[in-house]
């Protein structure tokens, strides 16, 4: 019987490493330029050596398994405001799903009942399984662009309803 709170958590891998198509920030703190390539970055040196001997400098294609069987398992877009304290508040765009608290906390509103106070941004994330690195362990790609979450939603959606299940399928990031 499952620990509630404990053990009846969804599934779930290591993370491992980001890719991101934008240069890293500005030494102002200015959002990097645009890259014609993915930017690869992880805090563990074998993964870094993995991905550098799979992918040249300037990797445009990457081979890569979602891990999760839905659409919602691998992949979130929101409307959210960071701060130097972090995350500020999370929306779908109209309505605050999650929202920082004064003494740092978070609550997560009913639904439909906190309108979004504004200044917020896209943000995409989307979980992938890199096979050239070796790992039962996701790598996350992160986008602002909402022309990429728009696209990639629509396409993993697509995917999603001809095959049911997401997992075990070869997919290119471009």
């Amino acid at each position: 019987m499952p620990m509630k709170g404990l053990t009846n958590q969804a599934p779930q891998f290591p993370l491992i490493g980001e890719l991101r198509k934008g240069a890293p920030k500005t030494e102002q703190g200015h959002v990097g330029k645009d890259l014609t390539y993915f930017r690869f970055t992880s805090d563990i040196e074998e993964v870094v050596g993995a991905f550098e001997a799979a992918y040249d400098g300037e990797p445009r294609l990457i081979n890569v398994f979602l891990p999760f069987r839905s659409v919602d398992e691998n992949w979130e877009a929101w409307q959210e405001e960071w701060v130097a304290g972090g995350l500020k508040h999370r929306c779908d765009g109209e309505y605050v799903v999650r929202m920082q608290n004064d003494d740092g906390t978070y609550t997560d509103p009913e639904p439909g009942t906190v309108k979004c106070p504004g200044g917020c941004k896209p943000s995409g994330r989307l979980k992938v399984v890199i096979p050239e690195l070796r790992r039962l362990a996701y790598v996350m790609v992160l986008t602002t662009s909402k022309w990429d979450i728009h696209n990639l939603d629509g396409q993993l959606r697509g995917l999603y309803q001809i095959k049911q299940d997401l997992r075990g399928i070869p997919l290119q990031l471009r």
